[in-house]
């Protein structure tokens, strides 16, 4: 239903005058009284009664008028609440993250993020150190997979997004190359590439970790420097390798991907927030994000 209608059937039920209705409106009388014929048809109510002296309401109309006045001051409130956030809300975020975090999902939420806030300005770095918690102090956001929400760090808000899918990338004439899935436990004996292999707390290294668990301490590894590196080694038959979901499109066109079916083998994604640096639009791109991961907040009880 076309709410420019029903705007236009508020007024003219207060006016009760089509001329100067339509006058207030910005339209014509003709097309003011095509579109209150188009409303009653698609209703299937007969909202005015007309004669050539007069206009009124139909006790249709009456009862229409009373139940839809609420919701569109309602709707009224809401746009003008909207309004008001986005005039609040200006300037820049910066945000730092890591490649791998920018998966689907979370580019999805940045792009609807931008077209509702227009005033601000999302500056984008990528973190060039591993491992370090001086990235979370050097920026407003940070998207990242390493973890570390269980330590304690002043100013700092921090939330798991998500978790992507582990996939095992294998290279031509692999042992693996007639499988649809893989477990952990059949890379015994295997080479693994691993990147950013110093750095503990993330995904690559806890992954590595727990496959040597699994396969019970026989796997080798050869490191590489970046996940493009990882990947070329894979394709050159140097190793296999444990990879997000999201880099199965970087793949060279030797290299195949299987899933694996660990449930604790993957990558996760963690959201942090500076609150030292008291950007408000931070801390709505932080909330707003939240929302579109988990959901609103629960409301907190009354004491």
């Amino acid at each position: 239903m076309n709410t420019r209608r029903l705007e236009e059937f508020r007024v003219l039920a207060h006016i009760l005058n089509y001329s100067k209705a339509a006058e207030k409106l910005f339209i014509s009388q003709s097309i003011l009284s095509r579109h209150i014929c188009e409303l009653e048809r698609e209703l299937g109510l007969s909202l005015f009664n007309r004669d050539t002296h007069s206009v009124s309401l139909t006790e249709e109309g009456k009862f229409f008028l009373k139940w839809l006045e609420p919701l569109l001051e309602q709707t009224d409130r809401t746009l003008s609440a909207i309004t008001e956030e986005r005039a609040e809300y200006r300037g820049s975020v910066k945000i730092h993250y890591s490649e791998q975090s920018l998966n689907t999902q979370v580019l999805s939420f940045i792009r609807g993020f931008i077209e509702a806030y227009p005033d601000i300005h999302l500056n984008f770095i990528p973190v060039t150190s591993r491992g370090k918690k001086e990235i979370l102090y050097s920026a407003d956001i940070c998207l990242t997979p390493v973890d570390y929400t269980d330590l304690f760090l002043r100013n700092i808000e921090s939330l798991r997004l998500c978790y992507q899918e582990a996939l095992l990338a294998i290279p031509p004439h692999s042992r693996f190359a007639d499988r649809q899935e893989v477990t952990l436990a059949e890379l015994r004996d295997e080479t693994l590439v691993i990147p950013y292999a110093d750095d503990l707390f993330g995904p690559y290294a806890q992954n590595l970790l727990l496959a040597q668990r699994k396969c019970h301490n026989s796997l080798h590894r050869i490191e590489a420097g970046t996940p493009e590196e990882m990947l070329l080694k894979v394709e050159l038959g140097q190793g296999l390798a444990l990879i997000p979901h999201h880099l199965k499109h970087r793949i060279y066109p030797h290299t195949r991907t299987l899933p694996v079916t660990d449930r604790d083998c993957r990558f996760p994604i963690f959201l942090y927030l500076n609150r030292g640096n008291g950007n408000p639009a931070a801390t709505l791109f932080y909330e707003k994000m939240r929302e579109s991961f988990h959901g609103p907040e629960p409301e907190k009880a009354n004491p």
